[in-house]
């Protein structure tokens, strides 16, 4: 049964008792004598006790329909906080892809671990300047909300990748898109080859994990 039917269905059955109260209340007063005979007892005031009565169950279905209401209000938020979370690992599942290449790309550099100087073309600038840009936000630590990945080594990446803008030197050429620059020191490129490799494992951990986050909730898409 679909929603719209469900909340027709209540409607219609909290009409049909409002009906069947103002009907009995009818008959009482339209009726006083047989209704007397046939729902009072002795000298009792029946004419209070079943006001009572009534105030009772309309006071008792007035507060279903509330806890009713409360629950559905409840079930809108978790389901507006749920396609926010849903978005946010999507988000998460399609940079780890991305960024698979570009720390891929980088970490190819460092392949000789006795490596003294490297040489970055433009495009590696580019894939470390949007690898910056990705850690320095605060994604990782929305995302380790909502599926409880360790972000421990953000901080360590964060501070390396400000390490290296100040130890790279930048040679610009007569044209912009051939911009390059140079990292030299075997400290210097082993610092920079680590903090890739520790990217590359942090990259698979939101992977796996936003791959979990998007199959548990697939049934919810509308």
């Amino acid at each position: 049964m679909t929603k719209g039917w469900k909340r027709l269905c209540c409607w219609l059955a909290l009409i049909i008792l409002t009906t069947l109260f103002f009907a009995v209340f009818f008959f009482a007063y339209s009726n006083p004598i047989l209704t007397e005979a046939f729902f009072c007892k002795g000298d009792s005031s029946c004419f209070r006790e079943w006001v009572g009565a009534g105030s009772g169950w309309v006071t008792a279905l007035f507060a279903l329909w509330t806890i009713r209401e409360m629950k559905r209000i409840q079930q809108e938020s978790a389901n507006i906080q749920l396609q926010g979370n849903k978005a946010l690992a999507r988000r998460i599942n399609h940079l780890s892809k991305v960024h698979f290449y570009r720390i891929t790309r980088l970490r190819r550099l460092f392949r000789n671990k006795e490596t003294v100087e490297v040489i970055f073309s433009h495009k590696n600038l580019k894939d470390i300047e949007q690898l910056t840009y990705t850690f320095m936000s605060n994604i990782f630590e929305e995302f380790d909300k909502i599926a409880f990945v360790p972000s421990a080594y953000i901080d360590v990446i964060r501070t390396n990748m400000e390490l290296f803008k100040d130890k790279v030197e930048y040679n610009k050429t007569d044209q912009e898109d051939q911009r390059c620059a140079t990292l030299k020191g075997a400290e210097n490129c082993a610092l920079f080859s680590e903090t890739l490799k520790i990217a590359a494992q942090h990259n698979r951990r939101i992977k796996k994990a936003s791959d979990r986050f998007i199959t548990r909730w697939a049934h919810t898409e509308s």
